[in-house]
């Protein structure tokens, strides 16, 4: 649909929405900067040549993340820099899935339990990948946290894209066998032991020497939760499989970093997935289980 269709539905609606619920700050933020986005309300910037050959008042653009006005622009940045940075190798690209259990400790904590699926991530694949039995070389890895599936749930996941290959001990490069990275169940089972030591070291009040922990790195139980429910949540999925999924290689990075950059400066929906929308009804597309689909 045309441009700015987001916009009029959160004018439309956003009043409406937000009666009865409790919203944080960024929650409010983003609804104001797409409800404003190249608005008076956001004032305006002049752009000109020095000769005086043009002269032009352009309203300025809001630039949150979860603005589809704005994506655009900033995802393409976000794809130059990392073509800049990537290497001449195929790349794995890797997307590892957390229960929907652990959705209500993300919510109250999102920063730091995403920080520690990062590091967890790149954890189990520097251990794993430094092995010689899979590859005995330090890969590469961009990490993207992704948090809705297609159909805008709440869907916590991270996008790996992760060099087929990496620096031996004496700084030589050794290449990976392009159609596998690494057993998918070792993948899980690694990951999956880091993250939940690192959550529960998380609703440890102590560090390790017996400290109180400042607050910033304490993890807080969701409403209606305790922090020894949350530990015995985390002790049952110790005990299950997780999902994990290991594609074969693309011959180069260009097209893992262009699926994957949609997410990186976007908001969970763009406008070109709005189907249809007349002042009630909305209908978007998504990838499964059917299209279009209304919601």
């Amino acid at each position: 649909m045309k441009a700015g269709i987001v916009q009029q539905i959160f004018n439309d609606h956003f009043d409406d929405y937000r009666k009865g619920r409790i919203l944080d700050v960024r929650q409010w933020r983003a609804a104001w900067d797409i409800m404003t986005c190249r608005t008076p309300e956001k004032g305006f910037h002049v752009d000109e040549c020095p000769n005086g050959d043009y002269r032009l008042t352009l309203p300025n653009s809001c630039k949150n993340r979860s603005c589809p006005q704005c994506g655009s622009t900033e995802t393409q940045l976000w794809l130059e820099r990392r073509r800049s940075q990537a290497l001449d190798c195929p790349y794995f690209h890797t997307v590892i899935t957390i229960s929907h259990d652990l959705h209500g400790i993300w919510s109250a904590n999102r920063k730091l339990f995403t920080g520690h699926m990062m590091r967890s991530a790149w954890g189990a694949l520097q251990e794993l990948l430094g092995d010689w039995r899979w590859l005995g070389g330090l890969p590469g890895v961009i990490a993207v946290f992704q948090s809705w599936d297609d159909e805008l749930n709440l869907h916590c996941h991270l996008h790996l894209i992760v060099t087929a290959g990496g620096l031996n001990p004496d700084g030589r490069w050794v290449s990976a066998n392009n159609k596998f990275l690494l057993p998918v169940p070792v993948l899980a089972s690694k990951f999956k032991g880091k993250f939940l030591d690192y959550l529960k070291e998380g609703f440890n009040p102590l560090t390790k020497t017996g400290r109180k922990k400042p607050s910033d790195q304490m993890l807080t139980p969701p409403p209606g939760k305790s922090a020894q429910q949350c530990l015995n949540l985390i002790n049952k999925l110790g005990r299950i499989r997780w999902h994990v999924d290991i594609e074969p290689a693309y011959e180069h990075a260009n097209g893992v970093f262009k699926y994957v950059g949609r997410y990186i400066r976007r908001g969970p929906i763009s406008e070109k997935r709005i189907i249809s929308y007349d002042g009630k009804t909305l209908t978007i597309a998504y990838a499964h289980p059917g299209i279009p689909g209304t919601v």
